[in-house]
C-alpha cells in the first residue's frame, strides 16, 4: 500500500501580476529598441503595434470547474500530519482513504504559477499542484467515515474560483494596459530615429545609402492550439477531443487577416478558383498555428475545398470556401457544411468569396437568404462588415453548431 507523501503545491507560488507585468514591459521594451531602424521607419506601425500586442497579451487559463471529479484511494498516513485531535494514541502510521480533487483547465499552466497582488487564500487553492492540463489536490480522509470530504471539495473549489477570478482581474487589467504601453514604446523610438537622422541630415555631410529593404512584413504570431478533453467520470466511454471557444475565435481572426490581406491585393488571387485561394488560406493557417505532434492536431483539408483541424480521426473545426454565385449556391453551401458534421463538430466557417459583384449588394443576399435556410437558429452578431456568426442545428438531430460567415471582396 501507498505510504501518503504530501506534495507542496505550486498553484499561485510564483511572481506576483505587479511584477509579472513589469518583467513583460521590460521584454516589449527590449524588443522594440532591438529591432533595425530602417524597419522601424518603413515597417507598416499599426500592423506592428498590433502583432506585438498579439504577441504580448496574456491568455488566463480556464478552470472547467463543472467537470470535476475526485480520485480515491488508500494510503499509508504517517500519525505526524495528522490533525491534533487525532493523533492521541494514534500508531506511527493509519490507513485512510485520500481522495485526489481533480480540476482540468484550458490555457498555459505556466500562467497559474502568477500569484496575484490581492492574494489570500483561506480555502487551501495554495496547496492545488500545477499538473498537465488539470490542478489537483490531495484531500485525507481522517475520520475514516468519509462525511467530510464533500464539504473540504466545496471548500477548496470555492476558494479555487475566487482565486481564479481575482487572478483573472488582475490579468485583463494588465492586457488593458498593454496596447498603449506598446504604442508609446514603438512610437518614442521611432520618433527618436527620426530626431537623429534630422541631426545627421543638418551636417550637410553625404550619408552611404543602406541597402537594407524599405518594406518589411509584419511576422505571424504562432499559436498551438488548446485540445480540451470532455470527461466521462467513471464511465466505460471514449474520451471526446473537443476546440476551445478561444482556439475557435483565433482561428476566425487569423482566416479575417488572411482575407484582408488578399483584399488588398486581389490580383493575387483574382483568376484563382476555390481549391488554390483555399490552399492559400491553409499554407498560412499552417503558419499561425503549427501542428502539434504530441496531441496530432494539424489544418488539412478533405475533398475540394475544406480546411480542416483534426485530432485523430475526430473533426474539430471544419470550413468551406466558396465563390459567390447567388443565393441558390449560398444555400446548396450550408447544406453541404451541415451534411459533413456530426454532433461533436460544433466549430465551422464558410468562407464567400466574391469576385464580380458590388460588395453591400454580396453582403445584403446573404443577411436576407442566411435565415431562410431550414436549419437555421438565429443570428449571435457581426464582428466585421463581412463577418457573421450564427447558429445553426443539424439536420437529423436538434443539436446545435456555431457557423461563421465570411465574405471578402477580391474584385
Amino acid at each position: 500500500m501507498e505510504r501518503y507523501r504530501e506534495e507542496q503545491g505550486n498553484l499561485f507560488n510564483g511572481v506576483n501580476t505587479r511584477d509579472y507585468s513589469d518583467a513583460l514591459k521590460l521584454e516589449i521594451h527590449k524588443e522594440i529598441q532591438n529591432l533595425e531602424n530602417d524597419k522601424i521607419l518603413n515597417v507598416p506601425e499599426n500592423e506592428y503595434v498590433n502583432y506585438l500586442i498579439e504577441k504580448y497579451i496574456i491568455e488566463c487559463p480556464e478552470m472547467q470547474f463543472n467537470q470535476y471529479d475526485v480520485v480515491p484511494r488508500p494510503a499509508l498516513v504517517s500519525s505526524e500530519i495528522l490533525p491534533n485531535n487525532f493523533k492521541y494514541a494514534a500508531p506511527e502510521e493509519v490507513e485512510r482513504n485520500v481522495y485526489k480533487l481533480c480540476v482540468p483547465f484550458i490555457g498555459d499552466g505556466d500562467i497559474l504559477k502568477i500569484r496575484p497582488a490581492a492574494y489570500i487564500s483561506v480555502g487551501g487553492s495554495h496547496r492545488f499542484i500545477i499538473g498537465y492540463k488539470e490542478v489537483y489536490v490531495d484531500i485525507i480522509d481522517y475520520p475514516g467515515n468519509g462525511e467530510n470530504i464533500k464539504n473540504e471539495c466545496q471548500r477548496y473549489l470555492e476558494d479555487l474560483k475566487k482565486m481564479m477570478s481575482q487572478l483573472k482581474k488582475e490579468i485583463d487589467g494588465i492586457n488593458q494596459s498593454m496596447p498603449q504601453y506598446i504604442h508609446k514604446t514603438f512610437t518614442a523610438r521611432k520618433e527618436k530615429i527620426k530626431k537623429d537622422y534630422d541631426v545627421i541630415a543638418n551636417l550637410g555631410i553625404p550619408i552611404r545609402s543602406n541597402a537594407s529593404p524599405k518594406t518589411y512584413c509584419v511576422p505571424t504570431v504562432k499559436k498551438r492550439l488548446e485540445i480540451p478533453i470532455e470527461r466521462t467520470s467513471l464511465k466505460a466511454e471514449p474520451l471526446i477531443p473537443t476546440m476551445a471557444e478561444t482556439d475557435y475565435n483565433a482561428i476566425l481572426q487569423v482566416v479575417n487577416a488572411i482575407g484582408k490581406q488578399f483584399e488588398r491585393y486581389p490580383k493575387t488571387v483574382q483568376n484563382q478558383d476555390e481549391e488554390t485561394i483555399r490552399e492559400q488560406f491553409l499554407a498560412q493557417l499552417s503558419v499561425s498555428f503549427p501542428s502539434c505532434s504530441s496531441t496530432g492536431e494539424s489544418f488539412n483539408h478533405e475533398g475540394k475545398t475544406d480546411i480542416m483541424v483534426k485530432h485523430g480521426n475526430d473533426i474539430l473545426f471544419i470550413a468551406e470556401c466558396k465563390i459567390w454565385k447567388g443565393q441558390k449556391k449560398l444555400q446548396d453551401a450550408i447544406e453541404q457544411l451541415l451534411k459533413y458534421l456530426t454532433h461533436r463538430d460544433t466549430k465551422t466557417a464558410l468562407l464567400i468569396f466574391n469576385k464580380d459583384t458590388d460588395i453591400d449588394t454580396v453582403i445584403q443576399s446573404i443577411q436576407e437568404s442566411i435565415p431562410n435556410h431550414p436549419n437555421f437558429v438565429k443570428q449571435i452578431g457581426q464582428r466585421d462588415k463581412g463577418w457573421f456568426d450564427y447558429t445553426f442545428h443539424l439536420t437529423d438531430s436538434s443539436d446545435e453548431i456555431k457557423m461563421a460567415v465570411m465574405v471578402f471582396d477580391f474584385r
